[in-house]
């Protein structure tokens, strides 16, 4: 599989996780939508960054995927978005960790809020990617 393929597959998985998430919300499945929103982002960023810079880091931490790595490719919107998003991105990396190995519940309030930020994230990365794409 090319790097092309394989960016392409990866943001296929974010979006299929973002549904996902929704999904798990809607049958109130809080601590699965929570996670779901967190993979949503992180492969989202990962394909993106594949694509634009040719690599990622292996980490799940999305303020260093988007600050750290996508700033490269798509400065000043990322700065922007960063100065609105940077705590609940740290929020929901913590919580990604917490729905994966601790035993904290979410709600359906952080549920809504998690899959907004996965949202927000993925077309961030998407308007970096028509911006790369346009040189």
């Amino acid at each position: 599989m090319g790097s092309s393929d394989e960016a392409q597959l990866l943001c296929r998985r974010g979006e299929d996780f973002l549904r996902s998430a929704k999904y798990n919300l809607s049958v109130g499945a809080y601590d699965l939508a929570v996670f779901s929103a967190h993979q949503a982002a992180e492969l989202y960023l990962k394909g993106t960054l594949l694509e634009v810079v040719g690599t990622y880091p292996r980490t799940h931490d999305l303020v260093e995927l988007v600050e750290d790595w996508l700033m490269e490719a798509c400065g000043e919107p990322v700065a922007e978005f960063m100065a609105r998003f940077r705590d609940r991105l740290d929020h929901l990396t913590d919580a990604y960790f917490s729905s994966r190995y601790g035993v904290r519940r979410f709600k359906q309030s952080h549920a809504l809020k998690f899959i907004g930020v996965a949202e927000e994230v993925i077309g961030l990365a998407k308007r970096c990617k028509s911006k790369a794409r346009e040189g």
